[in-house]
């Protein structure tokens, strides 16, 4: 009877070893990765004026745009794109060329730079529309939010802006330019920082101009260009090293009070280059460009 208990006992042991006191590894548990949420950010047009220009090849949009978000702004121009896959990083590629035509674009105050310490801020934008015909544009911040424009309301004009280009004299609050007339300089001799130069191949031309300051700061022409009319051909002036006999350069001259001299110009090939006294002639006083219609 004792061995028969014996045997029993045994099996059962053995039985429950098999059975599940083995110790089994713990299955692997998947890492959870915590979600990240997005800042939440609002992007709204409060204002904006458009520009369809004739003198221009592009249209423009002067915009005022409000950025709020959870934290204090920051955020690149090229952080917004335009619907024709524009980056607003390009701005001074557009001051430029507005400059180039006589627009000055710091009467627009745009922003310098997409940041502020608040969450929420005001920044203007100039926003380049490259066809001439587009009814609207989309501007996209950060592949997140994107605002649309209407470009066919909010008309602004070239004289909203100070670009006439019927203008034959610049008048601005501090100073006053006039062209008074033009020719071709024959029989005086071009100076180059007192050494006689020039070439019987090439002819100097001369604007004269009457400048006349209203305030104290002095008013000075540091460039000047000239496009005549039907020619894609720019002439740029003569630095101020050049001169003639007669003729005082204005290039450089920090007038106070009036002053009355030229800009020259000069043409290296007549037989190719045409340079005629109706046209354009760009003008760049204290570092803004200006036009003037030239018809002598």
């Amino acid at each position: 009877m004792k061995k028969h208990s014996f045997l029993i006992a045994l099996t059962a042991g053995l039985l429950f070893v098999s059975s599940g006191c083995t110790k089994k590894d713990p299955e692997p548990v998947e890492p959870v990765t915590p979600e990240i949420q997005e800042e939440a950010v609002d992007f709204d047009l409060v204002e904006y004026k458009v520009y369809n220009l004739d003198a221009l090849d592009y249209q423009f949009v002067i915009a005022k745009v409000r950025i709020k978000g959870e934290k204090a702004v920051d955020y690149s121009f090229a952080d917004l794109i335009t619907s024709e896959n524009v980056k607003l990083d390009c701005k001074e590629e557009y001051e430029e060329r507005l400059n180039k035509k006589g627009i000055s674009y710091t009467q627009f105050n745009l922003s310098s730079e997409i940041k502020s310490r608040n969450n929420s801020a005001v920044f203007t934008l100039l926003v380049p529309v490259l066809d001439k015909k587009a009814k609207s544009v989309d501007i996209t911040l950060k592949d997140k939010v994107k605002i649309t424009i209407d470009l066919t309301q909010n008309k602004g004009t070239a004289e909203d802006i100070g670009m006439n280009e019927d203008n034959t004299v610049i008048n601005t609050e501090n100073y006053q330019i006039e062209v008074l007339g033009g020719h071709q300089a024959t029989g005086e001799n071009l100076f180059y920082r007192g050494e006689i130069v020039g070439s019987s191949t090439s002819n100097i031309y001369v604007f004269k101009v009457h400048v006349t300051s209203f305030v104290k700061d002095p008013v000075v022409i540091t460039d000047a260009e000239y496009v005549s009319e039907n020619s894609s051909d720019t002439f740029h002036a003569l630095s101020s090293d050049y001169e003639t006999e007669k003729k005082r350069n204005l290039i450089d001259v920090k007038v106070e009070g009036e002053e009355e001299a030229y800009l020259f110009f000069q043409v290296l090939n007549p037989d190719k280059q045409s340079l005629t006294f109706q046209g354009i002639l760009r003008i760049k006083v204290n570092n803004e460009w200006f036009n003037v219609k030239v018809d002598l």
